[in-house]
């Protein structure tokens, strides 16, 4: 099986794949947040899409993963039809035309500022291939049922000081996607075997060639942690033909970074950072006395000392006694009769506050009872001979 997947599309080099006969053929359509997967078998050929990137809502709104089905709808079409120069130039046409243009339609629009604007934010809904594509060439072909797989994706969508939002790689996925399915064959049990199989032994061949890089330790020792996880979630066990190379490989990456912890061991200060330091010369007992000439002549000097004067002033508040501004009990109307005048219009004003804020509370709590009149009567009583500075504020504020 021979695949080749592009990033980029032209119209020319669309024609060229397809005429060669590629089993299959792999397209990012970037634009459009879609991916086009085109198979040829022996007598028809089937164009398979789906949608790369999910939704915002979509990631944001789910905990963990994401399940999601690959591939989305699906058509075979009769390779006289794919032969046809007619029908297949049109085609590569308007995939090298999805593939660079996104149409305005496939923008979600939002409002801001009572004004409807596209949300560049957001993930293009791919609608033009999944939709449009697939309805064209279900018009000269026929619905086709394949295989689907299910994949728990995790996405991201972390955006602070930017213009657009981080996503984990779509192409990534588009690839993941690709490799399975095609892989994938009819008779397979589990639809992930022959994909996880190959995934470990294409990270193996990685691991091979960042080991003869030499790359740091903590880099080796993550990639082999990776595979040695995946070969024990795989199950796989002695016979199949790819798991000699990787336990081999394995097994030498691991003997280079055990020679390099005991190069550490051997040598602990490798850029000679503690030469200086000579512990054998070291004396605990100097090391922790502690002696201190000099304190013992001010200890004495201190019972000896004077107390110095105190520069504390005595502090008389000017202010009077002030109408509690309390719902429970009447406001104590004595402060306006007893008054010397100085602070009369501060008592009229605590007893006007009284009255806006207090007196409804007081008339629920008091309204029943029958002793409810006493104390009022009482304090109009003693407000009855009023002194001639409240008599002066009265007459002054009614003028």
């Amino acid at each position: 099986m021979e695949v080749q997947m592009y990033r980029s599309l032209r119209t020319k080099q669309v024609l060229n794949i397809i005429r060669v006969h590629l089993d299959v053929l792999a397209l990012h359509i970037r634009a459009q947040n879609a991916g086009l997967v085109v198979r040829r078998s022996s007598d028809q050929y089937s164009f398979e899409s789906f949608e790369i990137s999910p939704t915002t809502e979509a990631v944001i709104g789910t905990r963990g993963r994401l399940r999601r089905c690959f591939p989305g709808p699906a058509v075979a079409i009769s390779q006289d039809r794919i032969a046809d120069a007619s029908f297949l130039e049109p085609l590569a046409d308007l995939l090298a035309e999805l593939d660079a243009e996104t149409p305005e339609e496939a923008w979600p629009i939002v409002t801001k500022a009572h004004s409807k604007v596209i949300e560049t934010r957001h993930t293009v809904h791919p609608k033009f291939v999944t939709e449009m594509l697939t309805g064209i060439l279900r018009a000269v072909g026929q619905p086709l049922d394949v295989r689907r797989i299910y994949k728990h994706t995790r996405d991201d969508v972390l955006w602070k000081d930017a213009l657009k939002p981080w996503r984990r790689s779509p192409l990534w996925l588009f690839l993941r996607v690709a490799l399975q399915t095609s892989l994938l064959r009819s008779d397979d049990e589990d639809a992930h075997v022959r994909y996880k199989s190959f995934m470990l032994v294409f990270m193996t061949h990685l691991l091979k060639g960042a080991f003869g890089a030499s790359l740091p330790s903590d880099v080796l020792f993550v990639m082999t942690a990776k595979i040695s996880r995946r070969a024990l979630k795989l199950g796989a066990v002695d016979g199949n033909p790819w798991l000699e190379y990787v336990e081999t490989t394995l097994g030498a990456v691991q003997q280079e970074l055990s020679g390099r912890w005991y190069s550490v061991e051997k040598n602990p200060d490798p850029l000679g950072a503690q030469r200086s330091w000579h512990p054998s010369q070291l004396s605990f007992l100097q090391d922790t006395e502690l002696t201190i000439s000099k304190l013992r002549p001010y200890l004495a000097k201190v019972p000896a000392r004077s107390a110095s004067g105190s520069t504390a002033h005595h502090f008389t508040s000017d202010c009077g006694r002030r109408v509690s501004q309390c719902s429970s009990s009447l406001p104590d109307l004595t402060l306006l009769t007893a008054m010397d005048g100085s602070q009369a219009h501060l008592h009229l004003a605590d007893l006007e506050l009284w009255v806006r804020d207090c007196l409804h509370d007081w008339l629920l709590a008091n309204m029943k009872r029958r002793d409810t009149a006493r104390p009022s009567r009482r304090s109009l009583t003693s407000t009855r001979r009023q002194p001639p500075p409240l008599m002066q504020i009265c007459r002054k504020t009614s003028l």
